[in-house]
C-alpha cells in the first residue's frame, strides 16, 4: 500500500511539473479558453515562490498573442495587461504598473469594438453601434484613469493623481451626456442593456472613491 501511494505521489509531481511546463511555455491545449489561461498565469504571483514568474508568463503569453493574430486580439491584450498591471502593483513597480494601464487605453477602442460584436450588443454598422460604443469606452476609461490616479497617490505624485481624477470625472460627464442623447429609433431592449452594464462598472461609486 506504501509502493502504491509514493507512486501516486510521483505521478501527481509529474504531471504538476508537466502543467507548470505548459503554463511556462504558454502551449496549453487549445482547448483551454483564454481567459482561464490568463487565470492560471495571474494564480503563480500568489502560489510560486518566485512570484516574478508570473510577469514572465504573461509577457509570453502578449507576444504570443499578438504573433499569432489571436482573434479579438486587442481585447485579449487588455485582459493580459490589466492582469499584468496587477502584478506590478502588487510588487511595488509602480512604473510598469502605470506603463501596462498606458496600453490598456491604446488598445480599449478596438477593444471595445471586439466586445460588442462577441456579447452581440448591437449589429455592427447599425445606427446605434457608435452610441454604444462611446458609452462603454467612455466608462472603460473613466475606470483607467481613476485607477491611475490612485497609483500616483500611492507613491505621492499628488498634483498627476489630480489630473488624472480630474479626467476620470470630464470621460464620464461627456459619456452620461452621450447615454442621454440615444440615437432616435434605438430599441429600449439595447438601451436597457447598456445602462445595466453601465451600472455594474460602479462608475459613481469609483469617482466618490477619487474625491475621497
Amino acid at each position: 500500500d506504501d509502493d502504491d501511494d509514493d507512486d501516486d505521489d510521483d505521478n501527481n509531481t509529474a504531471e504538476i511539473e508537466k502543467n507548470d511546463n505548459h503554463i511556462d511555455n504558454d502551449d496549453t491545449p487549445t482547448w483551454i479558453p483564454n481567459h482561464l489561461r490568463i487565470f492560471a498565469a495571474a494564480t503563480l504571483q500568489y502560489t510560486d515562490s518566485n512570484p516574478k514568474r508570473c510577469i514572465d508568463v504573461l509577457n509570453k503569453m502578449r507576444e504570443n498573442f499578438t504573433a499569432q493574430e489571436e482573434e479579438n486580439l486587442e481585447l485579449w491584450l487588455v485582459c493580459i495587461d490589466h492582469t499584468l498591471c496587477n502584478a506590478f502593483q502588487r510588487q511595488g513597480e509602480w512604473r510598469l504598473a502605470l506603463s501596462a494601464l498606458d496600453n490598456v487605453l491604446q488598445n480599449l477602442s478596438k477593444a471595445t469594438e471586439q466586445e460588442i460584436n462577441s456579447r452581440c450588443l448591437v449589429q455592427e454598422g447599425s445606427k446605434e453601434y457608435q452610441w454604444v460604443k462611446s458609452n462603454l469606452t467612455g466608462a472603460y476609461r473613466c475606470e483607467v484613469y481613476s485607477r491611475q490616479g490612485r497609483m500616483m497617490l500611492q507613491v505621492g505624485a499628488l498634483k498627476e493623481a489630480s489630473q488624472l481624477f480630474q479626467a476620470a470625472t470630464k470621460e464620464w460627464t461627456d459619456t452620461t451626456a452621450i447615454a442621454s442623447s440615444a440615437p432616435g429609433g434605438i430599441s429600449d431592449e439595447t438601451q436597457q442593456k447598456i445602462n445595466d452594464f453601465l451600472n455594474a462598472r460602479h462608475v459613481m461609486s469609483t469617482l466618490l472613491m477619487n474625491d475621497g
